[in-house]
């Protein structure tokens, strides 16, 4: 039986944060010249693709705390986080979704 689990990141094109990052820098935070990501996927490119030979089992979207660091607005976006922790699950993976720059794919081997 195959074993263990396939953890991958890759930018959250569907997050604000990631966009306005984009539009500002012209690039995604995590791509430098320094470190070793080579390429982009978007969520059909990955099951085009990686999700034939793996079953999904999450996807995780961690915010970073500088979201709730920037003076009012911070505030404002913590209340709201918290709230939605408060109501549901589904509430609060919308704002992760929103806020995260990066997106964490958790899968494991097929069989």
């Amino acid at each position: 039986s195959k074993r263990g689990l396939f953890i991958f990141t890759t930018p959250n094109l569907s997050s604000k944060a990631s966009i306005d990052y984009f539009l500002k820098h012209k690039d995604f935070g995590s791509y430098k010249p320094s470190n070793n990501h080579l390429a982009l996927f978007t969520k059909s490119i990955i099951k085009k693709t990686v999700i034939k030979y793996f079953d999904l089992i999450g996807v995780e979207y961690p915010i970073r705390p500088k979201v709730f660091e920037s003076g009012f607005r911070g505030r404002i976006y913590k209340l709201i986080y918290k709230t939605a922790e408060k109501i549901s699950t589904r509430a609060k993976k919308i704002l992760e979704n929103r806020w995260a720059y990066n997106a964490v794919y958790i899968l494991k081997p097929k069989g």
